[in-house]
């Protein structure tokens, strides 16, 4: 029988998913197998497909965590995480396609949540940008957070917070707007990227 694992803080769960602890593995199963699974079901899959891109995205994750140049911003390893989750699942999408030049524009999620990938510009750019959502005022943060973490649709964030639908869209699209555009000024951006 394998012990519940308890979570103490982000280092050490990496450490313990490095070293293959089984109920390190068993936590983010059952902290974020949920979520994948209804974002793969928004996204034209169903639970064998879930089952199957978490199993790989999980391979994926041990696997670069365990080389050189694995680093992920501190409190980050879920969106981490998560990014391989939706890379992969667009990678079937792709080989299934008719067309594999298609891109998947429909990602509710492309604007705020780090994308997993091998480039190292790309892990720095997700630090950029958690550093930036970090400064956002708190109204902001809240939102995109019930969008991009706990992954509620647009009624029920609006159900949470007691506003209307479109008032959520709107305010959405401003924190969007406001962070990208904290990323494009901030000084990190422009030494890296510019």
């Amino acid at each position: 029988m394998i012990k519940k694992y308890i979570f103490k803080d982000e280092e050490r769960l990496q450490s313990d998913l490095i070293s293959e602890d089984r109920g390190a593995i068993l936590y983010l199963y059952d902290s974020m197998y949920v979520s994948a699974q209804k974002w793969i079901g928004q996204n034209g899959g169903n639970i064998d497909d879930a089952k199957d891109v978490f199993q790989e995205s999980i391979i994926v994750l041990l696997n670069k965590m365990k080389s050189n140049d694995f680093r992920t911003a501190k409190g980050n390893l879920r969106n981490y995480f998560f990014g391989i989750i939706k890379f992969k699942w667009f990678e079937i999408l792709k080989k299934e396609s008719k067309n594999p030049q298609v891109e998947f524009q429909n990602d509710r999620y492309s604007d705020f949540e780090m994308i997993a990938m091998e480039d190292s510009d790309e892990m720095r750019l997700s630090d950029i940008v958690t550093k930036e959502f970090n400064q956002l005022k708190d109204d902001c943060k809240n939102l995109l957070k019930l969008f991009f973490v706990d992954l509620f649709s647009t009624k029920k964030v609006g159900e949470l917070l007691g506003f209307k639908e479109d008032y959520v869209r709107i305010k959405k699209m401003r924190c969007l707007q406001y962070l990208r555009e904290s990323v494009i000024n901030s000084i990190e951006y422009k030494h890296e990227f510019k």
